[in-house]
């Protein structure tokens, strides 16, 4: 029950992301964290027409539009995380 709620929350955010994008007229990206051992989740814009970059996030071009959110806060026994044996897309280690 727990996992399903936290899968409908992060369905209702990529949602939101998306009626952001359109609103502003801008590539809009939710990015995940992984903080401690959960992640948080924000939305950031596209401030160069490049897509959203690490490098850019870091230097306030690629502006964050919402708050971090972790899903622990709003679900505390739902895990978010990669399956064991996947790579990450990021360092491509599984």
């Amino acid at each position: 029950m727990h996992a399903a709620g936290a899968a409908r929350h992060v369905a209702a955010l990529v949602h939101a992301t998306r009626a952001e994008s359109l609103k502003r007229g801008v590539h809009v990206a939710l990015v995940f964290q992984s903080f401690g051992r959960d992640f948080r989740i924000a939305m950031f814009a596209d401030g160069n027409d490049d897509g959203i970059r690490s490098t850019d996030m870091a230097a306030g071009i690629d502006r964050q539009v919402s708050a971090w959110v972790l899903i622990g806060d709003q679900f505390p026994r739902a895990a978010f995380g990669i399956v064991p044996g996947v790579s990450d897309p990021d360092s491509g280690r599984c």
